[in-house]
């Protein structure tokens, strides 16, 4: 059964609010949406077998995640996380290795610099405490400036194009401050974790 745009818009919608009320800075999981992605779909290359198989396997998660919309993010938050590991072990089982390294690789990138803060990452390229401490601080004060920007743009204290500029320069600093607590066999393995334009 193909999903209707409305149900996953309805099912983005909760999982986006369900990660907002976060308080810590750990990264959004986007790959709830991107296995809803056309394009994202087009770049794994799927078999039409494994379209299919994509499909069934997704329909009715898809449905058990609907019925959570009118549900408090306190009480749809454990059942989200449980149909979200579902859906990466389903789906996981139909991928070939080059297939599920690229969505990670797609995930990584979707996360951005937050990427840092998550423990297999973090492991993956031996990350000290200090570096995560590091990470977390930049992605954190990144995060408020953004936040700040949205607030003001929101209440019209700021033109588009200021705000543009303001991001953009929020963006380097912080790329540019994991940068430097990142050492150069790290920054090669974190590579190895982007996935390619």
């Amino acid at each position: 059964m193909p999903y209707s745009p409305a149900l996953f818009a309805a099912i983005a919608a909760l999982a986006v609010a369900i990660s907002a009320t976060a308080d810590d800075v750990a990264p959004a999981d986007p790959f709830w949406s991107l296995v809803h992605d056309q394009a994202v779909l087009d770049d794994l290359k799927l078999t039409a077998t494994q379209q299919a198989e994509w499909r069934a396997a997704l329909d009715p998660i898809d449905l058990a995640c609907f019925k959570l919309q009118n549900k408090t993010p306190a009480e749809a938050k454990p059942a989200l996380a449980k149909l979200l590991v579902e859906a990466k072990a389903q789906l996981g089982k139909l991928l070939k290795p080059q297939q599920a390294q690229r969505l990670d690789q797609i995930v990584v990138r979707a996360q951005g610099p937050a990427a840092l803060l998550r423990d297999d990452l973090a492991a993956k390229l031996k990350l000290t405490d200090k570096q995560r401490s590091d990470i977390r601080q930049a992605v954190s004060e990144a995060r408020e400036g953004r936040e700040k920007l949205q607030r003001d743009l929101r209440a019209a204290k700021i033109e588009t194009a200021a705000a543009e500029k303001q991001l953009t320069k929020l963006g380097e600093t912080e790329r540019d401050t994991i940068n430097a607590v990142l050492i150069n066999d790290q920054k090669q393995k974190l590579s190895l974790h982007l996935a390619r334009d």
